[in-house]
């Protein structure tokens, strides 16, 4: 019988991108966690590829996150998230904020203040 162990989490969580006239549902990535040990072979970037495409699934358009490596997440179709007119309501740097489209064009026209759920903080 061969010995089963978790190596990889990942939470997804529906968050709204909300301005004055509009709200759009999203999607959050984080966090996103590989055992060291098992690191650098390529599960991290298995996972950031698949989970949040799950969310277009659902019909949402967007994803987005904070992340540490902010030259890792670009190669996923991240991008700074000020740069489109979105922020996050956390105090942290805006070059770790970030957005990537799930549906092409997602972002046109979206702008605001990423809301995360009451549980969430």
């Amino acid at each position: 019988m061969t010995e089963k162990q978790i190596v990889w989490y990942i939470l997804l969580t529906e968050v709204k991108i909300d301005s004055d006239t509009q709200s759009v549902t999203s999607l959050s990535v984080a966090p996103l966690a590989v055992l060291p040990e098992f690191q650098r072979k390529g599960i991290g970037g298995d996972v950031d590829s698949v989970s949040p495409s799950e969310g277009s699934t659902f019909g949402l358009r967007l994803s987005s996150r904070i992340g540490a490596y902010k030259e890792y997440y670009p190669r996923f179709g991240y991008r700074k998230a000020i740069d489109l007119g979105i922020e996050f309501p956390f105090e942290v740097s805006h070059e770790y904020c970030m957005v990537a489209e799930l549906i092409p064009g997602a972002t046109e026209n979206v702008k605001g203040m990423v809301c995360y759920p009451t549980d969430f903080k």
